[in-house]
């Protein structure tokens, strides 16, 4: 499931998870944006704990896109342990995004398994 994210709860969802964040900003009236939520949704529904997938209507919140940098739409961003990693911009086909999601994830596993094996 896709969450809708507002100014108010967007920091702390990023700050409550160490998994990978996706991000979609959008607005209803974007026609690529129309077609790029299917795929977000395949995507949520896989996700198994694995990541997060977020969207903020951009109409709605203006002043957040503005803080990020958000200049057209869609644009997805990926955030990791709360920073911004990666910044996609248009439409996504599915494969790029799993390819981006499971490098994040990838990178947060390499970390863990290195302060695992240093506590060891």
């Amino acid at each position: 499931m896709i969450t809708e994210l507002d100014v108010s709860g967007f920091d702390a969802a990023l700050k409550e998870t160490d998994q990978p964040v996706l991000v979609d900003f959008w607005a209803p009236w974007c026609g690529p944006c129309r077609v790029q939520l299917p795929i977000l949704e395949r995507l949520a529904s896989d996700a198994r704990d694995e990541y997060r997938v977020f969207k903020v209507n951009v109409d709605d919140n203006d002043q957040l896109a503005a803080r990020l940098g958000i200049t057209s739409i869609p644009t997805l961003l990926l955030f990791r342990k709360g920073e911004l990693v990666r910044r996609l911009t248009g439409l996504q086909q599915e494969g790029t995004l799993r390819e981006e999601l499971q490098t994040a994830r990838g990178s947060i596993d390499a970390t863990t398994n290195v302060f695992a094996k240093a506590g060891a």
